[in-house]
């Protein structure tokens, strides 16, 4: 329960600290790239910081923490479209599924990576926590040496 808590806490402390990183990456992306290249790279910039969180609150917590990611994901997810959304209304007037539409390549590309990041550091979590095999010792099956 404790890395649980500790793995949450890293992630939502990772994914923050990196969230500052978006904007000027995006800003730098918007003026470098062609608008087709720039909706994907967009997608990829804003998944960093879910797949990064994830990685490091699953190398704390192990596979448990898989769900806590997707909740992790999913809250901020909708909170950041209700935002957008709101911000959208005054420059240009759209239905909430003319601004999904808008919004498509960056929610399965973050999603994706929320999840591989999990999956990865629950990886990470399992291997190092296994006991290394102290291979000096004989085994029946080695026989001694």
């Amino acid at each position: 329960m404790k890395r649980m808590l500790l793995g949450t806490v890293v992630a939502i402390a990772v994914y923050w600290l990196l969230s500052f990183t978006t904007g000027p990456l995006g800003g730098a992306a918007y003026q470098g790239l062609s608008q087709g290249a720039y909706v994907w790279a967009l997608a990829l910039i804003w998944a960093a910081p879910g797949f990064l969180g994830s990685l490091c609150g699953a190398g704390i917590a192990g596979r448990r923490f898989i769900l806590v990611a997707l909740a992790l994901w999913a809250v901020s997810t909708l909170y950041i479209l209700q935002w957008g959304y709101e911000m959208q209304q005054p420059a240009r007037p759209m239905t909430v599924l003319e601004y999904l539409g808008n919004q498509w390549p960056s929610l399965p590309v973050g999603l994706v990576g929320t999840l591989l990041g999990a999956w990865l550091g629950a990886q990470v979590a399992h291997r190092l926590g296994q006991k290394p095999n102290n291979s000096s010792k004989p085994t029946p099956l080695r026989g001694a040496a």
